[in-house]
């Protein structure tokens, strides 16, 4: 009788504690472990850069086209331009299985300028002035992302399609009474684009990440040409790409 007693003294704080030891496990069994799925939004700057490949053309009245000539000097020699640049960006990722993710974004890029303004002076029959000018202004971009994560890092690349707002004009036999020849060509390019960054979240804010991302587009080629008044015909032709650094931050929303 004793012994029965002992054993149901010891068994009897067991048997209590069991439910809580279950309900504990199952608490920690449905804890979700975080996700890198779901939508996100955010702004940064940074700095980005041009680098040319330009030429040009010039021929005479008869059709003579000297090469070299002064349109092509005036440009054969840029300098690269550097500019900062502003970005705003959304998008959705995919976590499609623990640390693998996939994922799109839009993105405006803006701010200063890119570009370059030359001018020469070159003698014909007559001393003239000449000037050659190019300009980029908004960019934006649709790209798809692939990536590896920890939880809260993430390396990535992208690849996808870029649009720019660009200005290319050209001026020839350039008195200070004014051009014989003045062409502009405003228009619209677009080019594919390629980069890779790194990107960290809640760090020091929960839902909070910072992106720090480099980017490489070729924007193909642009040129402007037209006749003057005389037959001469002018041409300005140039290739660019453009580079970038930026670092963004923004929010991401709970996964799904």
């Amino acid at each position: 009788m004793i012994k029965k007693l002992c054993l149901a003294a010891v068994a009897a704080p067991l048997l209590l504690a069991a439910p809580a030891m279950a309900a504990d496990y199952d608490i920690q069994e449905t804890i979700i472990a975080p996700t890198w799925t779901g939508f996100y939004i955010g702004a940064g700057a940074g700095v980005g850069w041009i680098d040319y490949d330009a030429s040009g053309t010039y021929c005479d009245a008869v059709g003579i086209c000297a090469v070299p000539n002064f349109l092509d000097d005036l440009v054969k020699n840029l300098d690269n331009d550097s500019a900062f640049r502003g970005i705003a960006q959304a998008g959705f990722d995919w976590e499609i299985v623990p640390g693998f993710l996939i994922g799109v974004l839009g993105d405006y890029n803006f701010g200063q300028e890119l570009g370059f303004s030359q001018h020469g002076i070159y003698t014909d029959d007559l001393e003239y002035r000449g000037q050659a000018s190019y300009k980029i202004e908004d960019m934006w971009t649709i790209a798809g992302r692939l990536g590896w994560a920890t939880e809260q890092t993430l390396f990535y690349g992208l690849a996808g399609w870029t649009w720019a707002n660009t200005n290319l004009g050209l001026k020839g036999r350039c008195t200070d009474f004014g051009c014989a020849a003045s062409y502009n060509n405003d228009d619209t390019v677009d080019g594919w684009t390629v980069g890779t960054g790194v990107e960290f979240r809640d760090w020091w804010l929960d839902g909070v990440y910072t992106r720090l991302e480099y980017r490489y587009t070729d924007l193909g080629n642009k040129s402007v040409s037209g006749y003057d008044l005389d037959n001469r015909f002018y041409k300005v032709s140039t290739n660019q790409n453009v580079q970038g650094i930026y670092m963004t931050f923004g929010y991401r929303f709970d996964g799904f």
